[in-house]
């Protein structure tokens, strides 16, 4: 604020600045050494990182070595959805062991869940693996390596089945099929001296 003695006012001799700049002090009119002149091509300015203009893609391509490194990625994506299973596998054999052996709401559901998993896995393979199917691309390889580690998750979920006694594998579990053996040899009792 600027004291005004000639001037009185409601503000009591002091004057608000004006905001309003001078011709000479605009921001427009000051020299820049960032400043782009968009009418002239005096430069040429590099491509931004990762812009690849259509003439060096055409180049790319007729030269035969992006589509092959394209190829190999694509394999190696490939093979490592077809190996991702195996960790889940470990996971769950080791959730199984921590549930114990007892017959509870946990391990009862994670039984269901490690038996319906891999059924379902197996049965969605082929279109996991359809999004990658082409000429160059071998994807029966990894799909079975795929739907082997699923029929291992399934054994992991047997063998917890047979720990929690719900598999029948004993005679005793199937005593009400059995029919009844023939008697060899008969008996009986003798007469009463009474």
């Amino acid at each position: 604020l600027v004291p005004l003695a000639s001037r009185s006012d409601r503000f009591s001799g002091w004057l608000l600045p004006t905001l309003i700049p001078s011709p000479d002090s605009h921001p427009c009119t000051m020299p820049s050494k960032w400043k782009v002149e968009f009418g002239e091509e005096s430069g040429k300015l590099p491509n931004p990182m990762g812009y690849t203009s259509s003439r060096e893609l055409a180049e790319t391509e007729s030269g035969g070595k992006k589509r092959e490194v394209d190829y190999a990625l694509k394999q190696k994506k490939v093979w490592e959805i077809a190996s991702s299973p195996l960790k889940n596998v470990g996971m769950m054999a080791f959730m199984m062991w921590m549930t114990g052996n007892g017959l509870n709401i946990f391990s009862i559901g994670m039984v269901f869940t490690g038996v319906m998993q891999p059924f379902k896995a197996i049965a969605g393979s082929g279109a996991m693996f359809a999004r990658f199917a082409d000429k160059k691309t071998d994807t029966f390889l990894p799909r079975m390596q795929y739907c082997a580690i699923q029929t291992l998750a399934f054994f992991v979920a047997l063998y917890k089945l047979n720990k929690l006694g719900l598999l029948p594998t004993h005679t005793s579990d199937w005593i009400s099929v059995l029919s009844t053996p023939e008697a060899v040899e008969y008996s009986s009792g003798g007469a009463s001296l009474m």
